[in-house]
């Protein structure tokens, strides 16, 4: 936890606050606030240990960050991201019908027309310091840009935006493996592209984006050409790698990947709030690239931890080694707070929502 230096250090200063001579008392609550700040900061540096569970690491962040009041209520709960999870999978149900439209056609013909039509669209929009006001402001710029973007474009769409706790710096010897990786050189040199110059520097940064999916006007790549024209002319694919629209996925781990499973997992994927899904699972560790498939790779680098943990940290293992992946209490707890924002932004807590 935080070191006992530190915390006297803001004993020492809250002293100073209480001996101050009498001043204003904006300057007074003003004062006080950055206290607060700085002490929920110092709370708040560590890291779960590893093998620690998400619902733990969430309940302990809002607890030393003070904000027990989001305990429950936010797409990082499980109970809420499954049923934000069925509302999306339904829309976008409803988006791929409309691409077969009244046609009387068999199974196959039908998932055939809907793959023609349809696409996944992630785009990346700006990488902030971490902190939530600014953040949200970016993410409503987002909102405004997609939506004129799309209804511009395409037919239909349904997506989130999403705010990733992104590490740009994987040198140390715990990310061993990871640093030549092509994926994550690509990540970081991205981010390096979309980072503002007052973010220039930091080592933790929100990455502001959104994923979701489009009814193309047009089938296959005359459809996906106009809607890429359209997020051009809003400045959303200045950057290499900034916007990537896909197929949807027709074979997974050797096995054929249905329709339907395509859009569950999108659904469940865009709703996670957090920056991680493993196995169905929102996790709060960052993420090496921008690709799923690295999410082996990562596990790799972790259980190499561990064993360099057992190996040469006896002292730090017995006490709980860190997860070299994990985010810290203060990242989560700034993750909460940026998702309860966005829910908010409509009554219905689906502000994060973007549909046309």
């Amino acid at each position: 936890m935080a070191s006992s230096g530190n915390l006297c250090n803001l004993e020492t200063s809250i002293t100073s606050v209480k001996t101050m001579p009498p001043g204003s008392f904006n300057d007074l609550r003003i004062n006080r606030e950055s206290l607060n700040r700085r002490l929920i900061e110092e709370l708040t540096r560590d890291r779960p240990s590893l093998g620690a569970q998400s619902r733990a690491t969430l309940r302990t962040a809002l607890r030393l960050g003070g904000r027990r009041d989001l305990d429950g209520v936010t797409l990082l709960e499980r109970s809420i991201h499954k049923a934000h999870t069925g509302h999306v999978e339904t829309g976008l149900t409803r988006l791929a019908k409309r691409a077969i439209g009244r046609r009387r056609l068999n199974e196959d013909e039908r998932e055939r027309l809907v793959r023609r039509n349809v696409r996944f669209v992630t785009v990346l929009y700006t990488a902030e310091l971490l902190e939530v006001d600014p953040v949200l402001e970016q993410c409503q710029r987002l909102k405004v840009l997609l939506e004129s973007a799309f209804r511009s474009s395409a037919k239909g769409s349904i997506g989130a935006i999403e705010v990733e706790v992104v590490n740009t710096d994987f040198d140390g010897d715990q990310f061993h493996g990871l640093r030549s990786v092509s994926a994550t050189v690509d990540k970081i040199a991205t981010l390096n592209d979309l980072t503002p110059v007052w973010a220039k520097g930091s080592k933790r940064l929100a990455l502001v984006h959104y994923h979701g999916v489009v009814l193309l006007e047009k089938p296959d790549e005359i459809g996906v050409k106009t809607v890429r024209d359209e997020l051009s002319k809003v400045g959303l694919c200045s950057v290499l790698r900034q916007t990537e629209i896909s197929a949807l996925t027709e074979v997974f781990g050797e096995r054929r990947k249905t329709l339907a499973d395509n859009l569950f997992h999108i659904a469940r994927y865009i709703t996670k709030g957090g920056n991680k899904l493993v196995s169905g699972r929102i996790t709060f560790e960052y993420k090496s690239s921008f690709k799923q498939s690295e999410l082996a790779r990562e596990k790799e680098i972790v259980s190499a931890h561990r064993k360099l943990g057992s190996e040469t940290h006896r002292e730090k293992f017995e006490e709980g080694l860190e997860n070299p992946l994990a985010m810290s209490y203060h990242e989560v707890l700034f993750q909460a707070a940026v998702v309860d924002r966005l829910m908010s932004l409509t009554k219905d807590r689906r502000g994060y929502l973007i549909k046309t």
